[in-house]
């Protein structure tokens, strides 16, 4: 089982158990990858920008004038939604479309009951393992 089907298999499951359109389990898959691969993205990049002088371009006036006007969370909520977006489109339509979705689900669904079972845990390790590595990064900084 790979790491795909076990996201689609598993949501499409969970959905379809409580006598709902399993095939909603798409959105849900969906999100959840495109919200893993922000995580992702972001704990290299700040990995990179603390750890190195790679990005040391980001300590320029257009940054620190920004810093000045706007909060945190004006800037996360600038930066986040659009990133988000973007990576949804891209996962949507790519990994995620309607046919891919299928065929992974009807791979999930002809694996033995105790593989499927296990779903979750495949998927959720990587996720909080990326996590946790985010939170340990950011908290070395300061």
């Amino acid at each position: 089982m790979t790491h795909i089907q076990a996201l689609y298999g598993s949501q499409y499951t969970e959905i379809a158990q409580r006598g709902k359109d399993g095939n909603a389990g798409r959105l849900n898959g969906n999100l959840f990858l495109s919200v893993f691969l922000v995580l992702a993205m972001l704990t290299v990049v700040s990995y990179l920008h603390y750890f190195t002088s790679i990005l040391t371009f980001l300590h320029g006036s257009f940054l620190t004038d920004m810093l000045e006007y706007l909060s945190g969370k004006t800037m996360g909520k600038i930066l986040a939604i659009p990133i988000l977006g973007i990576t949804y489109l891209i996962v949507s339509n790519t990994i995620g479309s309607k046919n891919n979705f299928a065929k992974h689900v009807e791979q999930f669904l002809l694996l033995p009951e105790h593989e499927q079972k296990q779903a979750n845990k495949k998927i959720l390790i990587p996720f909080f393992v990326v996590l946790v590595l985010y939170i340990v990064v950011i908290a070395s900084a300061f």
